[in-house]
């Protein structure tokens, strides 16, 4: 009985295989059917989606593409589709084959990610459904996410804020720090020209729906940034991101923004951060740590024309703590228009500023008899003592 049993096990297992084998190769031979259409062109798509449809319908699970040729066939057809009730059946048709193809194949990650940018493209009524779809996709992989997934969960999380408040401000700024952080850690590995200017171009889309999004509270980034900042402040691009973010929403004059630009200059020594700190210094009247964040900046870059008007600034802002005297106080007006005169030479995207600060200074020179007061004549030079330390030049 048992050799009995065995054998019809065997049997059976022998019988199924072979009709698995048959079933493949109908499968096999029905999708180059389709796929003989389909690959005519879009002219095509409508003889081929008939011949899909049978593969579909009877070969569930024989190849992916069967899944990603559905999408491409009913996305084509809905484009073309004017009649709602009809539009509406293919938008579920296309969501459907979506969830088929994670059933069969996985991918659930990839796939729930191109699901909801389907959602928000053809049913943005669904935007709660996408953002939790764009959630597992961004959790499944990190910043491996697409350039699509990234925009499109930002734009989620915000057109739920501002229309229904479904997701809260701290959600936005959580979407908004994660989907920029994944973008920047594309943009320092990639170093193919077209694709960093695609990474570029994506991480303006998220500053831009971030910005308008009304979520940009200064109370609220500060403390989430803080808590980053604590937990790991040698992390150079956290650092970038805090600076980038706390920049561009107005969020300069607090003590985090100070801090981070500080450790940056630190650790990755830039132009650019030396002038914004520098710039943040100079806003809290620190005329000497201005000066000397600037003069740092042109160190690194002596073209960099904002940093000379920066210093010139804080020789100007100084003139009231380094002179004791009347014409010590407008004396030092040479010395930061020395400045403003060679960020003209250096940088010719300046001029504007440069020149209207050689405007104001050049007024509050020492006047001639002042001068002769101190038995300086035209262009003799002229020591700026305290820590600013310039010789310049009598104008007046």
């Amino acid at each position: 009985m048992k050799y009995l049993i065995l054998c019809f096990g065997f049997m059976f297992f022998m019988l199924s295989a072979v009709a698995q084998e048959n079933k493949d190769s109908e499968c096999a031979e029905k999708m180059a059917k389709y796929r003989e259409i389909f690959e005519k062109g879009k002219a095509s798509y409508g003889e081929a989606i008939v011949a899909w449809h049978d593969v579909y319908a009877n070969c569930a699970g024989f190849k992916k593409q069967i899944y990603i040729d559905g999408i491409a066939l009913f996305e084509f057809r809905l484009r073309r589709e004017r009649r709602e009730a009809e539009r509406n059946l293919l938008i579920d048709t296309l969501l459907s084959i979506y969830d088929e193809q994670m059933k069969h194949f996985g991918q659930d990650a990839l796939v729930s990610g191109q699901k909801a940018g389907c959602l928000m493209k053809y049913r943005a009524k669904d935007a709660e459904l996408a953002y939790d779809l764009y959630a597992k996709a961004f959790e499944g992989q990190q910043n491996n996410s697409s350039l699509p997934v990234l925009a499109g969960y930002i734009k989620c999380a915000v057109l739920l804020f501002t229309e229904s408040k479904k997701v809260s401000k701290t959600d936005v700024i959580d979407v908004y720090v994660k989907t920029l952080g994944a973008a920047d850690a594309k943009l320092s590995a990639e170093e193919n020209r077209n694709k960093v200017k695609r990474i570029e171009r994506t991480k303006y889309t998220i500053d831009s729906y971030f910005a308008r999004s009304g979520a940009a509270d200064c109370n609220t980034l500060i403390d989430i940034y803080s808590k980053q900042f604590e937990a790991t402040p040698k992390d150079v691009l956290l650092l970038k991101r805090i600076v980038e973010t706390l920049t561009k929403t107005g969020c300069v004059d607090c003590e985090l923004y100070l801090k981070t630009l500080k450790q940056l200059l630190d650790i990755e020594a830039s132009a650019q951060t030396a002038v914004l700190l520098a710039r943040a210094v100079l806003k809290k009247n620190e005329f000497e740590s201005a000066a000397l964040y600037a003069k740092k900046a042109i160190e690194i870059d002596p073209q960099f024309g904002e940093a000379y008007i920066i210093v010139g600034l804080a020789y100007a802002g100084a003139s009231e703590t380094v002179g004791k005297t009347p014409f010590e106080k407008k004396a030092i007006f040479w010395a930061a228009v020395d400045k403003f005169e060679e960020a003209l030479e250096k940088d010719g995207g300046v001029i504007e500023d440069a020149d209207m600060y050689l405007g104001i200074y050049t007024e509050k020179f020492p006047d001639e008899e002042l001068c002769k007061s101190q038995n300086l004549a035209q262009d003799d030079a002229y020591k700026i003592g305290g820590w600013i330390d310039e010789t310049t030049k009598v104008r007046f």
